[in-house]
């Protein structure tokens, strides 16, 4: 097992509940010997598998923190086989800030896997996820949104893995999460920086939800990451809840390069299509209007391609370079696509 500079009083061979911190070192000018907290749940019952299920890698992105914290809450209650680790806030500091990036070092957590045990603290929580948790681990259970730029159609996205084996376990755990639709597809240019790209390396099951996003807590989001993550970890046989309902089919789709539909204009933009609208190559997507010239024609978005709108951006204004669409495309294997 690597060795990490990130302190923890779970004992991680236990059996029953335990809850405390992980305490990753962060000297600043407030605190010479500090510790920023990191908070963790972990459940050990009968032999079986391992789900680790995480919130807040990006801080604002507030569903997955807080059904990972219902699920915590509910954890000494439930029937247990296997263990189950969970980190509502993985990233703290982010999370603190409702930021995207951690505050401390300015990094994304989700593009510094596989991380650096002597690194900043978000490097330092990366290299702790990829080296001391994912090998005890069976799946993970990425809970996401849009966070404070996009809204998201609630489905989940996951990796195709090149290992047979991973990608059995991977479709599984996207059918029994629950969505209306499953996104499978192949990171454009192989991107290793990911939670994804750090379970390919270590054999692990991964799934990324997204449900939800804005900046705010939607009821029927936050619904779809609890229901969808108890569905999923009952799934693997851990702490399966008598009265989980069960899941409806999902559709799986993918990515293309010209999936996420980008704006050539500032301005601010109207949609002109809404979540879960089937669109054809050609279709109006948004028109962006010029606020400082306005007896002009505002300028039409149109999608390259045809498929089914995913996320949709959050905010009125945008800028040249801001993502309008995410727009998924039936699945045709081997697929292309991004990660988020």
């Amino acid at each position: 097992m690597s060795a990490t500079r990130i302190d923890s009083f779970i004992d991680f061979e236990a059996s029953g509940i335990q809850k405390g911190y992980l305490r990753v070192p962060h000297s600043s000018n407030a605190s010479a010997y500090g510790w920023l907290p990191m908070p963790a749940v972990v459940v050990r019952g009968e032999p079986g598998p391992t789900v680790l299920v995480l919130g807040g890698v990006h801080g604002d992105e507030y569903e997955g923190q807080l059904a990972a914290a219902q699920i915590a809450r509910e954890a000494a209650a439930a029937p247990v086989r296997g263990t189950l680790i969970l980190l509502p806030s993985a990233n703290v500091p982010a999370a603190l800030a409702a930021s995207r990036l951690s505050p401390v070092d300015q990094l994304n957590l989700n593009r510094v896997f596989p991380g650096d045990m002597n690194g900043t603290p978000t490097q330092m929580i990366a290299h702790y996820i990829e080296e001391i948790l994912l090998p005890r681990c069976d799946a993970v259970i990425d809970l996401h949104s849009g966070g404070g730029s996009l809204n998201y159609l609630p489905c989940v996205r996951a990796r195709l893995s090149q290992d047979p084996a991973i990608q059995r376990r991977t479709l599984a755990l996207v059918h029994s999460f629950g969505t209306a639709y499953g996104v499978l597809f192949r990171p454009a240019r192989g991107e290793p920086r990911t939670l994804s790209a750090a379970c390919e390396r270590k054999g692990v099951a991964y799934i990324n939800p997204e449900t939800g996003g804005g900046a705010r807590i939607g009821r029927e989001a936050l619904a779809a990451a609890y229901l969808g993550a108890r569905r999923a970890r009952g799934g693997m046989g851990v702490m399966a809840p008598p009265d989980a309902a069960p899941a409806g089919p999902t559709e799986l789709l993918s990515l293309s390069p010209a999936s996420l539909v980008y704006s050539d204009h500032d301005g601010v933009w109207e949609p002109r299509v809404g979540l879960g609208d089937r669109v054809e190559a050609g279709a109006e997507l948004a028109a962006i209007h010029d606020l400082k010239r306005p007896w002009n024609e505002p300028h039409v978005v149109r999608s390259a391609i045809a498929g089914t709108v995913l996320c949709e951006r959050a905010q009125a204004q945008v800028s040249v370079g801001d993502c309008l669409f995410e727009i998924a495309v039936g699945l045709d294997l081997p697929a292309s696509g991004h990660d988020l």
